[in-house]
């Protein structure tokens, strides 16, 4: 998963290739919100997911940061993920999800 600076994007890989959807939404809250409600409800695979990577895709996303996401989004997210074994998050995304945490 990657935030950028108009959208967020979710990349499956599997041996034969991926699969990419995204969110166009300039607003990072927005998309974080997006995010979470498509892998919530919409899609039946986030369960069944060993790893998760989460990272910023564009450093204009830094300052969407630094004006803030309520945690709860950002917990959100990652409750769709509930067979996680392995979640990376990226540089600055670490102290929002050990804040909501």
């Amino acid at each position: 998963m990657a935030f950028w600076d108009s959208s967020i994007e979710f990349e499956l890989k599997f041996k034969l290739g991926s699969l990419v959807f995204g969110i166009i939404c300039g607003e990072l809250g927005r998309q974080v919100s997006s995010m979470a409600q498509l892998c919530g409800s919409s899609l039946h695979f986030p369960s069944a997911l060993k790893r998760l990577d989460i990272h910023i895709g564009s450093p204009i996303v830094v300052l969407h940061l630094q004006d803030g996401v309520e945690n709860a989004r950002w917990l959100d997210l990652l409750h769709p993920f509930t067979g996680l074994m392995d979640l990376q998050l990226g540089k600055g995304l670490v102290e929002y999800y050990a804040l909501a945490l």
